[in-house]
């Protein structure tokens, strides 16, 4: 699982290499990137070292991103999944926007947590922004569990 979540990080940051850098005054900044998001999330289980990740599901799921000011943005997550993989309603308050260039940035999450039914979920998130539409990367540990659930979001501006 893990090296298949490093692959992705290493594709967006390849993605993001070949892109020519411009005036500063011409990058993506969290105004731009802010708004109401929908689209889906698919999740997949690390089940081992030995194992390959198993795929649990692709569900669709909203998302809002507010600038807190010029350069970040706090991220709302709306609840998504089902049975043993129900994914609650969380934030990530913090998330640095990077401005690669008049169309794309870089959002740089920290790790985060967030407690639902006395459960507390910890996680990190990577992403990109292009032309309205946003790429997340989420890794997320529910309690004490020994595996990590990997959540790829697809999402388009509303």
């Amino acid at each position: 699982m893990r090296k298949f979540l490093v692959s992705i990080v290493a594709m967006l940051a390849m993605a993001v290499s070949f892109v020519s850098c411009s005036n500063e005054d011409n990058d993506v900044t969290a105004d731009i990137v802010a708004g109401n998001y929908e689209g889906t999330a698919t999740m997949s289980v690390d089940m081992g070292e030995d194992k390959e990740p198993q795929n649990v599901g692709e569900y669709a799921t909203n998302v809002t991103i507010t600038a807190t000011n010029e350069n970040s943005v706090k991220i709302s997550v709306e609840g998504f999944g089902s049975g043993h993989y129900t994914m609650p309603s969380f934030e990530i308050p913090i998330c640095r926007v990077d401005g690669v260039s008049e169309k794309m940035a870089l959002l740089q999450g920290v790790d985060f947590e967030f407690t639902n039914s006395g459960v507390v979920y910890s996680g990190s998130m990577q992403g990109i922004y292009t032309n309205g539409e946003v790429q997340l990367l989420l890794l997320i540990t529910p309690g004490k569990m020994p595996f990590v659930i990997g959540v790829n979001m697809s999402l388009n501006k509303k």
